[in-house]
C-alpha cells in the first residue's frame, strides 16, 4: 500500500488531492476534490482512506465525515462520524453512510434528511436511497418544522417517499410535541401535484345544518388539471361542482367553475357558471371570454360566504374576438347583463357587436382615434333593434409649465329600434363634443415637505342629441355646457405624498337658474391616521348629496377603520368598519361589519383569528348574515394542505 502522511507541527495542516473523472452522462471531465488532514490510497483496490476533516466535493453533490474510503473507480463512498452529505435535491446528517456519489444511492445509518425545495424533514434508523428521488426509511418522522423537538410530526415504522409524487407510511401516529394524538396503520398524502382525494371540508350553518364537502383533484397534465367535488347541506340538500384550469403556450390561460346546488325548502335548483379565458396577442388573433351567471338571482344570498357578493347588483358575461394589426383593431363583441336585484328581462344585451378602430395616430400636430361598430340590441320585455355608431376623435396638448390639452370628438349614431312589437322608432342623431383644460404649477419647498398647488380652468361642451335608449355608456351623454374650476394641493416629503386635497366647482353655461353646480372636495391623508374622503354639495338645495368616507388608524399592533357610502339620489347610505390586531407574533385577529342603514338596517359581519407558525397553522372564521350565520375551523399543516372544519 502506498502511504501519504504528515506529521503537522501546527493543528491543521490540509493535503488537497485534484482528481479528474469522466462523466458517462455528458461525456466530460467532473471534477472531484479530495481534501483531508490524512490520506492513504490503495493502487490496486484504487481506494483512498481519508481521516479527519475529510470532505469530497463534485460540482453535483458534496460529502463530509471524520472518516471516509473512497473508490475513484466506482466512486463508492463509505463515510463514519458527522456523515454531511448535500446535493442540489437534498441534504443530510448521519451517523454512518454508504453511497455512490454518481447514482446518488446508498444506505444511511440514523439520517436526517432536508428536502430543500419543500423543507420537509425526514429521518430514520436506516435510509435506503433507491434512486435520485426514491427513498425508504424504518422508524421514521416527517415533519415540515425547523425546530429540533417539532411541533408536529409523523411518526412510523416505515415510510416510502417519491420525491415530488407522494409519501405513503405503515403503522403511523400524528404527534404534537412528541405527544401521540392519534394513529393510522396506513397513511398516504401527496407531496406534489397528483390525482386523488382532497382533504374533506366540514361546516356548520344555521339555516342549512351541518356541511360536507369532497373534493377530487384529476391531474391531467403538466398544464391542465381539474376539481370534481360533491357538497352536502343536512338541512337543504345535494350539490356537485367541477373546476377546470389550463395554461397553453401563447399566453393563453383560463378556468372555469360550474356548480349545481339542489335546495329542497326553497324547491330550487341553484346552478353557477363562472369562467374566464384570455389569449392575447399585441399583433393578431386576440380571444376573450368572461362568463357569469346564476339561474337564480339568490345564490350568492343564501350560499356564498363573501359579504361583497351578496351585496352584487349586476353579472356581467362578455365575449370577444379581435384582430389587431398595427394600430387598427377589428372586433366581434357580445354582451349579456343579469340584473340580480330587480327584473333581468327589461335589461338590453348587445349580441352581437361588429367594430372596428383606429388606436390613437399621430396625424400633425394631433393624435387621431377612431371607433366604429354596428350592433345588435335585444331585450324580452325592454328595448330591440339595430345601432350604428361612428366616432372619431382628435387629442393635442401643448405647453411644460402652462399646459393647455384639447380633445374635440364627433358622434354620429343611427338606431332602428322597436320599444314592443310594431312600435318603431327610427332615430339618427348626431352630437359634438369637446373639452379644454388649462392647468399650471407652482412649487414652495420648505425645510420638512414640498407644497405644490395646480390650479386648473376645464370647459365642456356636447350639443344636443335626441332621446337614445340608454343602452351603455356611448348613450350617457346630455346636452352640456359648463366651466369648472378646480385647485389641488399636493404636500409631499421624503415619504412621497401625505396629503391631498382637491376643490372643484362647475359653473353653468346653459342653465341661468343654476348657474353653480355641486360642489366637490376629495381628501386623502397619509400620516398615522389615513384619510380618503370625497363629498358634493348642492348650493341650491343646501343639502350634501353624496359622501363617501374611509378613516383608518394604526395603534400599537392594530389598524382600525370606519367608512361610509352615502348617495342622497339613490337613497343609499353603508356603514363600514373593522378592526385587526395582533396581540402577540403568532396571532392576529379580526373583524369586520357592513351595515345597511336603508334595507331594513341589514346587518353583515365576520370574525377572524388566525395562529401561525413556521410549520402550522390555525384559522377560525364566524360570518353572520342577516338570516345566517356560518362557522369554519381550519387547521394548516404546511407541506400537507388544510384540513377545514
Amino acid at each position: 500500500m502506498l502511504k501519504y502522511g504528515m506529521q503537522r507541527i501546527v493543528p491543521s495542516i490540509i493535503i488537497t488531492i485534484l482528481l479528474l473523472f469522466i462523466s458517462s452522462a455528458f461525456a466530460v471531465p467532473i471534477e472531484t476534490f479530495i481534501k483531508a488532514d490524512k490520506l492513504e490510497y490503495d493502487p490496486v483496490k484504487k481506494v483512498y482512506i481519508l481521516t479527519g476533516n475529510v470532505e469530497i466535493k463534485r460540482v453535483d453533490a458534496n460529502i463530509k465525515a471524520e472518516y471516509i474510503e473512497y473508490n475513484e473507480e466506482t466512486l463508492f463512498v463509505k463515510a463514519k462520524t458527522d456523515v454531511f452529505y448535500s446535493d442540489k435535491e437534498v441534504s443530510m446528517l448521519a451517523d454512518e453512510a454508504d453511497i455512490y456519489i454518481d447514482k446518488k444511492t446508498g444506505k444511511i445509518k440514523n439520517g436526517d434528511i432536508t428536502f430543500k425545495k419543500d423543507n420537509y424533514h425526514v429521518t430514520g434508523d436506516e435510509v435506503i436511497k433507491k434512486s435520485e428521488s426514491e427513498y425508504f426509511l424504518e422508524n421514521a418522522t416527517f415533519t415540515t418544522c425547523d425546530a429540533d423537538v417539532p411541533e408536529w410530526c409523523f411518526h412510523a415504522k416505515e415510510v416510502n417517499i417519491e420525491v415530488g409524487d407522494y409519501m405513503k407510511a405503515k403503522n403511523i401516529n400524528f404527534r404534537v410535541k412528541d405527544f401521540p394524538i392519534f394513529y393510522s396503520p396506513y397513511f398516504r398524502t401527496a407531496i406534489a401535484r397528483k390525482t386523488g382525494f382532497l382533504i374533506p371540508t366540514l361546516g356548520f350553518g344555521d339555516d342549512k345544518g351541518s356541511y360536507f364537502k369532497l373534493p377530487f383533484y384529476w391531474v391531467i397534465s403538466d398544464n391542465r388539471d381539474a376539481t370534481f367535488s360533491l357538497e352536502i347541506h343536512t338541512k337543504r340538500g345535494a350539490g356537485e361542482g367541477v373546476e377546470y384550469r389550463y395554461l397553453e403556450r401563447g399566453g393563453i390561460e383560463g378556468h372555469w367553475n360550474v356548480k349545481h346546488q339542489h335546495d329542497r325548502e326553497m324547491d330550487k335548483d341553484f346552478v353557477l357558471i363562472k369562467g374566464e379565458h384570455l389569449q392575447f396577442a399585441e399583433e393578431g388573433l386576440s380571444l376573450y371570454l368572461d362568463v357569469n351567471h346564476l339561474s337564480e338571482d339568490e345564490y350568492y344570498k343564501e350560499y356564498s360566504p363573501d359579504m361583497e357578493k351578496t351585496f352584487r347588483r349586476y353579472l356581467e358575461t362578455r365575449g370577444e374576438v379581435s384582430y389587431s394589426y398595427k394600430r387598427l383593431r377589428g372586433y366581434l363583441l357580445s354582451e349579456y347583463w343579469e340584473d340580480l336585484r330587480y327584473d333581468r328581462e327589461e335589461v338590453s344585451q348587445i349580441t352581437p357587436e361588429l367594430g372596428l378602430t383606429l388606436n390613437p395616430t399621430r396625424v400633425g400636430p394631433v393624435n387621431l382615434s377612431v371607433t366604429s361598430s354596428i350592433a345588435n340590441i335585444w331585450s324580452d320585455e325592454g328595448a330591440d333593434g339595430e345601432r350604428l355608431l361612428f366616432i372619431p376623435k382628435i387629442y393635442h396638448s401643448m405647453g411644460e409649465t402652462f399646459r393647455l390639452k384639447q380633445t374635440a370628438a364627433f358622434k354620429a349614431e343611427s338606431y332602428s329600434m322597436s320599444r314592443t312589437a310594431g312600435d318603431e322608432n327610427d332615430s339618427d342623431d348626431m352630437t359634438f363634443l369637446y373639452t379644454a383644460s388649462a392647468d399650471v404649477t407652482f412649487t414652495k419647498k420648505y425645510d420638512s415637505f414640498t407644497h405644490v398647488i395646480e390650479p386648473s380652468l376645464g370647459f365642456t361642451y356636447i350639443s344636443d342629441s335626441s332621446e337614445a335608449p340608454v343602452i351603455d355608456y356611448f348613450e350617457l351623454l346630455e346636452k352640456r355646457s359648463d366651466l369648472e374650476l378646480a385647485l389641488m394641493n399636493y404636500f409631499r416629503n421624503d415619504n412621497g405624498t401625505f396629503l391631498f386635497l382637491r376643490l372643484s366647482n362647475p359653473f353653468e353655461l346653459l342653465d341661468s337658474a343654476n348657474r353653480f353646480g355641486p360642489l366637490k372636495v376629495q381628501v386623502r391623508l397619509n400620516t398615522p391616521v389615513s384619510l380618503t374622503a370625497d363629498a358634493t354639495y348642492d348650493y341650491h338645495d343646501n343639502e350634501l348629496k353624496t359622501v363617501n368616507t374611509e378613516l383608518a388608524f394604526n395603534l400599537f399592533n392594530s389598524r382600525i377603520y370606519f367608512g361610509e357610502r352615502y348617495d342622497l339620489d339613490y337613497d343609499r347610505m353603508f356603514l363600514t368598519g373593522g378592526i385587526g390586531f395582533r396581540p402577540f407574533k403568532y396571532l392576529t385577529l379580526g373583524a369586520d361589519f357592513w351595515h345597511d342603514s336603508k334595507e331594513d338596517g341589514h346587518t353583515n359581519f365576520t370574525v377572524n383569528s388566525t395562529y401561525s407558525r413556521q410549520c402550522w397553522g390555525v384559522n377560525m372564521l364566524f360570518r353572520k348574515k342577516p338570516d345566517d350565520f356560518n362557522f369554519y375551523f381550519t387547521i394548516d399543516l404546511r407541506g400537507l394542505g388544510a384540513y377545514r372544519l
